[in-house]
């Protein structure tokens, strides 16, 4: 099946603002591109979801990095939701979004919890990457204290690895 612009609503793709299905990968899954006004992305994204072409991490990853960028958090807390409701299993890159989000939403605590709770209920393990974005949102939200305790923790999870 081809997932190409043409199943899409000529209204939504005409404008300057979309999400387009411009390939299918080689593992068959559709790749999204979005561009501008998250409100017709949403629109275009719930028919996705509607005709069962939005079933993966990927997509969703795509919409709620596009809503945290654009500052839409009443989307990105729908788009969150979906996850749960449409079994979508999260990755570390999601858990780099929603720590974005929660540092510029000053809720440092929740971005911890997310780092604590997502990876051992879906079962793997937060990169370096995750949480060198933590130590940027600690610095981001002032507080010093948890930056040098997360690079502890790194440096000491480095030390068992290769010494």
């Amino acid at each position: 099946m081809n997932f190409g612009l043409a199943t899409l609503p000529s209204a939504v793709v005409a404008g300057k603002y979309h999400i387009e299905v411009n390939a299918i990968d080689s593992a068959g899954k559709h790749v999204v591109c979005i561009k501008g006004d998250l409100d017709k992305a949403m629109e275009v994204f719930r028919q996705m979801q509607a005709n069962n072409m939005a079933a993966d991490a990927i997509v969703y990853n795509t919409i709620l990095d596009g809503c945290t960028r654009h500052n839409r958090m009443d989307l990105a807390d729908e788009i969150l939701e979906d996850f749960e409701q449409f079994n979508i299993k999260p990755s570390n890159f999601t858990i780099g979004i929603l720590i974005k989000m929660y540092s510029r939403r000053k809720r440092l605590d929740k971005a911890f919890e997310v780092l604590e709770q997502l990876p051992r209920r879906h079962g793997f393990k937060p990169n370096v990457q995750v949480r060198t974005g933590l130590i940027c949102a600690c610095l981001s939200n002032r507080d010093l204290d948890r930056a040098l305790q997360v690079l502890t923790d790194i440096w000491m999870e480095f030390q068992t690895l290769f010494f």
